[in-house]
């Protein structure tokens, strides 16, 4: 396998089966076999899950990501002029 990049959210799953959410502290390439990537609106909400937390995923197409997270910005850009 060739080694590739490891992006934010990446989820890797070694030979136990246990799935790891790269977060921050990843490495920058290698690893595991990466079966998905979290979306980057999700990341936050992930962070502050506690260890041994269940986590339930649903999948989406990139197309989906981007209108969610378009969404959540014009959601904050409006919560900015309500505050400002």
């Amino acid at each position: 396998m060739i080694s590739e990049a490891i992006p934010l959210g990446g989820i890797q799953v070694p030979a136990n089966g246990e799935p790891i959410i790269l977060m921050s502290d990843r490495q920058t390439t290698g690893g595991y076999a990466r079966i998905a990537t979290v979306i980057s609106n999700d990341i936050s909400s992930l962070a502050q899950a506690m260890p041994g937390c269940k986590i339930r995923f649903q999948k989406v197409s990139v197309e989906e990501a981007h209108e969610i997270y378009e969404r959540n910005d014009r959601f904050i850009r409006t919560l900015e002029k309500v505050s400002g």
